[in-house]
């Protein structure tokens, strides 16, 4: 019985951290310049595996680069995109030099995002 109380109040304190981690890093992100970076597909659906590698290439370029953190991306229509909460030391010019070492060059429009 005592080996559940304390059980459960670890939990509950470890819940509480975790919530209040969550918090502190949504308050971040909430503060960065959000940017679209689109990208036409091949098709007028959805991307394919290789297409879907190319956008997996750009998101890991960007955060080993330390660019950007991405907060969303979806595709369909005949576009793929992402969404990336830029870090304050990065430019335009860092984000299409990232964006042309994923083999993207020239084919990726970066725009504001709401």
């Amino acid at each position: 019985m005592v080996f559940l109380v304390v059980l459960l109040a670890g939990m509950v304190a470890f819940s509480t951290y975790v919530r209040r981690a969550a918090k502190n890093a949504r308050s971040e992100l909430a503060s960065r310049r959000k940017v679209r970076i689109e990208i036409p597909l091949a098709g007028s659906g959805m991307a394919t595996r290789s297409e879907m590698r190319r956008r997996y290439a750009l998101e890991e370029e960007l955060v080993r680069r330390r660019l950007g953190i991405v907060t969303d991306g979806a595709s369909g229509g005949g576009r793929m995109w992402i969404v990336v909460a830029v870090a304050e030391t990065a430019g335009d010019d860092d984000l299409q030099a990232a964006i042309a070492a994923a083999g993207l060059d020239g084919r990726a429009a970066v725009t504001p995002s709401p």
